[in-house]
């Protein structure tokens, strides 16, 4: 039975009604089931206490003066002892009517009087705006919940794409490309090698924000392994990606927990170029083996695949001085034979590029 004047669905409100005159009570649960209300019936505080163990109800409606527990007695251990119950609304009825009753019963946590003999019109209405307030009360607070659940998830989405943006940048010194992609397969962020790699159109490229590639069935299964990491939290794969002119490019790809949120990323993509030289910077090498910036420069050069002559005309110096920091590279690297010099520079390189500026 829904209430016309309120809102309220009556069939889900139940009503404890505590009351020790047995014809009095019997008449209230009349009224009261009679527009829809279930009753819970107490004759006591203590038996209301007993009920108040078992179910829940949406409001209490109780006498002052009874023997056993009287009403303030219950209202105390209410507000006292169940602090589940502090969004239930409590109404005395009494023939009290002194301001000094109505007093001590709102300072103990009373929400309403209703003075006997009782008005069922009037005890209805106040059952029905005390609902109505709590009602009231329940869809702002989950509407403020709601507010706070998105400012939180706001905050911490900025926080994250601030650290993901600092991190972003570091990837642009790896030598593989990172592709870090959203919760649909779109691409969030490129580094540095990535972007090199896509744009040379021939393998891996990238077109409306997704990737593809130059080959049918390879996009197929870049895809289907794209959608398989965004469903498995576990579930990594790799795919190769075949080229016309170059060896073939090989992704690994990896779920990523911090998915869920919109726009965070939720795959990475790690793509290994053959076919791509790493750079040696000189400082990276000057720190590795405690060279000076002659010898460092010569590492570099050398790592580039030129040769001594090549390096002693792009330095303006003679071959001479090209030998002596070249002995001086292989007793700090402890090599004796320049093949071996370069393959020890390169495997240090491998794991990252330089920024421009330092080449």
């Amino acid at each position: 039975m829904l209430n016309n004047d309120t809102n309220i669905r009556t069939t889900d409100r139940i009503i404890l009604c505590v009351e020790d005159d047995l014809r009095l009570r019997s008449d209230i649960v009349e009224e009261l089931e009679a527009v829809g209300y279930r009753v819970e019936k107490a004759e006591n505080g203590e038996e209301a206490l007993r009920n108040l163990g078992i179910c829940k109800p949406d409001l209490i409606l109780c006498d002052i003066t009874m023997p056993v527990m009287g009403g303030y007695d219950l209202l105390r251990s209410i507000r006292n002892q169940r602090p589940d119950l502090d969004d239930v609304p409590f109404v005395f009825m009494s023939v009290l009517s002194d301001k000094r009753d109505v007093i001590q019963g709102r300072t103990l946590g009373a929400d309403d009087y209703l003075l006997k003999p009782l008005d069922y019109d009037v005890m209805l209405a106040t059952i029905r705006s005390r609902l109505s307030q709590v009602e009231r009360v329940r869809r702002n607070m989950v509407v403020q919940l709601e507010r706070e659940r998105r400012e939180l998830l706001d905050t911490t989405m900025l926080e994250t794409r601030d650290a993901f943006a600092g991190l972003a940048n570091a990837f642009d010194s790896l030598s593989s490309g990172v592709i870090f992609l959203d919760s649909i397969g779109q691409v969030q962020h490129m580094n540095r090698t990535a972007q090199q790699i896509t744009q040379g159109e021939d393998g891996l490229v990238l077109s409306a924000q997704s990737l593809r590639t130059t080959s049918t069935a390879s996009t197929r299964s870049l895809k289907q392994a794209i959608h398989d990491a965004l469903g498995e939290p576990n579930n990594s794969s790799m795919v190769t990606i075949p080229r016309a002119m170059h060896r073939p490019l090989v992704l690994q790809i990896y779920p990523l927990s911090s998915g869920d949120a919109a726009g965070s990323p939720a795959v990475a993509v790690f793509v290994v170029d053959p076919e791509m030289r790493p750079r040696l910077s000189q400082e990276m090498a000057s720190r590795m083996y405690d060279l000076t910036r002659a010898e460092a420069r010569l590492a570099v050069a050398l790592a580039d695949g030129k040769r001594l002559d090549e390096i002693a005309t792009e330095f303006g110096v003679s071959p001479t001085t090209v030998s002596f920091h070249l002995q001086n590279l292989f007793r700090k690297t402890h090599t004796s034979r320049q093949a071996d010099l370069v393959a020890l520079l390169m495997r240090g390189a491998l794991a990252f590029q330089p920024d421009e500026a330092s080449l």
